[in-house]
């Protein structure tokens, strides 16, 4: 019971570390069974639901395919949760996409389905062939992201459009939306790889492997490194590090901002980086070459892009909301389109302003500019 639990609150504070090669198996096994428990919980509430929505979306990290559900009981109670994760690899069409709906159902509905690496259940796998159809009898909405292949696939799942579903479908299935503010978040991942300029500065900072933003997540020493110099520089909250998820594109913002308010702390880890390890070491070489391309232009463009991507993701999360206020909406269309032409009060955006922090880490006299001016001169 005690490793039970002590796997559980590790869950829940998301720090599943990894173990070693000879408690793999048994640990394995415990988070199987709590994964049962959950299943169980969750197919009992669904087993008296009366409608259900599901959402499907290709842009998880992995890359996996993501099926989440809404369900809705007979007095108006609400559940959510997900009803499959897919390897992404084998989809390659609307088919394949309309399958793993179906699979997933198929999924829901199969109780003590074992896992690789696990230890063989004492119980046989058992099928519930009544609750899958159950599930598919109540499935009225299929959302899906703006793609139109996954577009394709949800009407494919429609009574009257079968093909390429193995003659499955869902019955009652009655709307096959597009997610539009999930679509929106596109806006980020199109746009901002198209300049080259900016291509070339993002990747070197964030994106690419070996980057800044990477070295600082992915190594203990240098976070620890990064959080020393904040409490030497900043005078604001002290950022655990420079993390984000790659297969959010809105999720670009958060580096890219963390990077400019503790721009100091940043330069000041590329230079002890580049200090403690060889010119020919990756660490040191990815370390140059943040430090070689922050220049004038790519400060003014890095606080450019960090306001960009924050009054985008701000338009995002506020029609992401499916209780949003319709009469909002005009004013965060405005404020997206005023920013676009530099016309927004700075008063009403008091926490949109980055290219002025960035504009005033160019100044000699600050510790930013100055290890920046120093490196430049080196290089030079």
């Amino acid at each position: 019971m005690g490793e039970f639990t002590q796997l559980l609150n590790r869950i829940r504070k998301n720090e599943l570390e990894s173990v070693t090669r000879k408690g793999r198996r048994k640990h394995t096994s415990i988070a199987w069974c709590l994964y049962e428990a959950q299943r169980e919980k969750e197919r009992k509430f669904l087993a008296k639901a009366v409608c259900l929505s599901l959402a499907q979306y290709a842009s998880t990290q992995g890359p996996l395919l993501l099926t989440r559900y809404v369900a809705c009981g007979p007095f108006l109670e609400r559940a959510s949760g997900i009803l499959r994760v897919a390897d992404g690899k084998n989809i390659s069409s609307a088919a394949d996409l309309a399958k793993s709906v179906l699979d997933g159902i198929r999924e829901m509905a199969t109780k003590r389905r074992p896992h690789p690496g696990m230890y063989e259940p004492t119980r046989p796998v058992k099928r519930l062939k009544s609750f899958a159809e159950h599930l598919a009898s109540i499935t009225e909405v299929f959302v899906a992201d703006g793609a139109a292949d996954e577009q394709l696939a949800g009407r494919m799942l429609l009574a009257n459009g079968t093909r390429g579903t193995g003659n499955r479908s869902l019955p009652n299935l009655r709307l096959v939306a597009r997610d539009k503010p999930h679509s929106a978040r596109r806006l980020l991942q199109r746009t901002l790889p198209k300049d080259p300029f900016i291509n070339i500065i993002m990747s070197t900072l964030i994106w690419a492997r070996g980057s800044l933003t990477k070295l600082v997540q992915y190594s203990a020493h240098f976070r620890e490194k990064f959080r020393l110099n904040q409490l030497r520089f900043s005078r604001g909250a002290v950022v655990k590090d420079l993390s984000y998820a790659a297969q959010r594109f809105d999720s670009t913002a958060r580096p890219l901002g963390r990077m400019i308010d503790h721009f100091d702390a940043c330069v000041q880890t590329a230079m002890d980086i580049m200090n403690e390890r060889a010119p020919s070491k990756k660490e040191h070489q990815s370390a140059n070459r943040a430090l070689t391309i922050l220049g004038t232009e790519a400060m003014l463009q890095l606080g450019m892009v960090a306001d960009a991507c924050e009054i985008v993701v701000r338009l995002i999360r506020f029609v992401d909301n499916e209780r949003f206020e319709i009469a909002e909406l005009p004013h965060h269309i405005d404020a997206l389109r005023n920013f676009c032409h530099g016309t927004v009060p700075e008063r009403r955006l008091p926490d949109i302003g980055r290219i002025h922090k960035a504009n005033g880490h160019l100044d000699p006299a600050s510790a930013a500019g100055d290890t920046v001016g120093r490196k430049a001169q080196n290089l030079r």
